[in-house]
């Protein structure tokens, strides 16, 4: 009986090696796909640029240019991709560094938080985990795919360059579900810390931004909105960063949702807000 369960266990094994030699093949076979990025411009932009999510998209009104914004009278662009996670805002991070020639300024929510519905409260590791799993499982079943010669085309992420223009939307009704933040880890310190380096050099500024949030959304659990601000507040402080952040939750009013996209009147006092900012920390 002895020998069989030993030869069960050896079997058993045999199969485990197996099968993390076939998965090291498999991530080995092509390299994993990125998020598709704009354009590469002629020659670089002379403009300073948010980097983030669909919340970015609507941080800043619709005008042609920004000046008041601006150290230097330049234009403001945003770069963004719903839903960012860590590594795809690292990805357009690097476009902006390379591509254009003013300050840049990063959504800090895909670097420190995640809305605890879709994380591990417990555990931020877990969620900064998590929050990658999609890109790669969508990498790790491509390869597959391409091992067995059922390989197809995948619509990639893509990221784009623009403000939001969609004004029509109203922040009505109750959110579908209580929103809050839960921390989460960030475990790509080397690659943000190279990319704050070369900023450095280029005497470039970065300033991380974390977006309002209403009152009826992420801002209606105080105790969890100050946690995650602090959180963020500490994340500035790890890598010497400023960090502009709301001092509370704002008003329904100026959003076109609950989970944080701004509409006109927000996006006039953002701007408003955030150059006077601007200007004390100059």
């Amino acid at each position: 009986m002895l020998s069989l369960t030993q030869g069960v266990k050896s079997l058993t094994l045999v199969w485990l090696g197996a099968f993390a030699m076939a998965m090291a093949m498999i991530l080995q076979v092509t390299p994993a796909p990125k998020l598709k990025l704009p354009k590469t411009p002629n020659v670089p932009l002379d403009v300073d640029i948010i980097v983030g999510s669909s919340l970015s998209k609507t941080l800043l009104p619709i005008h042609e240019k920004l000046p008041s914004l601006l150290e230097k009278g330049r234009d403001t662009e945003v770069i963004q991709v719903a839903g960012a996670t860590a590594k795809e805002t690292l990805e357009m991070l690097d476009w902006a560094i390379h591509h254009t020639q003013g300050d840049v300024f990063v959504e800090v929510n895909a670097l420190t938080l995640q809305f605890t519905d879709r994380a591990f409260p417990s555990s931020p590791w877990l969620t900064a985990i998590s929050d990658g799993q999609p890109v790669n499982a969508a990498e790790i079943a491509a390869k597959l795919k391409w091992l067995l010669g059922v390989s197809r085309k995948e619509k990639p992420r893509t990221a784009r360059l623009g403000r939001s223009s969609n004004f029509s939307r109203v922040n009505n009704g109750h959110p579908a579900h209580r929103l809050s933040y839960s921390p989460q880890a960030f475990l790509y310190s080397t690659e943000l810390r190279l990319q704050i380096a070369r900023l450095q050099r280029e005497q470039r500024r970065l300033i991380l931004i974390w977006p309002p949030v209403p009152e009826g959304g992420a801002g209606a659990n105080m105790d969890s909105w100050r946690g995650a601000r602090n959180h963020v507040a500490l994340f500035c402080k790890q890598y010497q960063v400023e960090c502009w952040l709301p001092d509370s939750p704002w008003p329904n009013h100026l959003f076109i949702d609950y989970w944080g996209h701004l509409g006109p009147i927000g996006r006039d006092r953002f701007a408003l807000v955030f150059s006077e900012w601007l200007r004390e920390i100059r």
